[in-house]
């Protein structure tokens, strides 16, 4: 398996099988259609954290027969942070054996946040499997009572980075230190958290 950043290009062919990670923060924007050959496995795990500012992330993937796509998205908007973010897998007439998979959970960490998640499946062919799942929310009150109520403090920040580090784990550690050092400010985020 293969393991990178996602190249900042319009397109991209994933020609082996790979994983890659997309970070983005305030101001940046990706439009990128992405091509994965046939017998090929690829997963994209994209974290987006924006505070005061704009993020627009737009991706398209179009599968290959017997592929086998994965995306896992996180998004955290903090104060005065607004994310757009659409992801499309698409699966051609002719593809056929093809396994799709999209789960996106959108965090509002502020009153002033704001989050637009699209997630698109376009099947055009009968011989598939897809699945996807799109959340939005704030912090569970249940789950930060339970944790308060023994004493930990905190909570907001350590739920939030414990949702990144799980994104980070996906990925062997010499490239597990580079992503992180592309989300250096995660602390802002937290700052950001109401």
């Amino acid at each position: 398996m293969h393991y990178d950043t996602l190249p900042h290009t319009k397109k991209v062919t994933i020609k082996k099988d790979s994983t890659f990670g997309l970070f983005a923060k305030a101001y940046d924007a990706y439009n990128v259609v992405i091509t994965v050959n046939d017998n090929v496995t690829f997963n994209l795990y994209t974290l987006i954290t924006c505070i005061d500012g704009n993020s627009d992330v737009k991706i398209h993937i179009n599968c290959g027969s017997d592929s086998n796509v994965n995306v896992v998205s996180r998004n955290f908007a903090g104060k005065n942070g607004k994310i757009s973010f659409t992801s499309a897998i698409e699966i051609p007439e002719q593809k056929k054996a093809v396994d799709a998979s999209m789960d996106i959970k959108n965090y509002l960490l502020h009153n002033t946040s704001e989050i637009s998640a699209n997630p698109d499946l376009w099947i055009y062919s009968k011989d598939v499997s897809c699945k996807h799942g799109c959340t939005m929310s704030t912090f569970d009150s249940d789950q930060l009572f339970y944790m308060n109520a023994r004493g930990i403090k905190n909570t907001k920040e350590i739920l939030v980075a414990g949702y990144i580090q799980n994104i980070l784990d996906k990925f062997p550690a010499p490239k597990h230190l580079i992503f992180k050092r592309n989300i250096n400010h995660v602390q802002e985020l937290f700052s950001s958290i109401q």
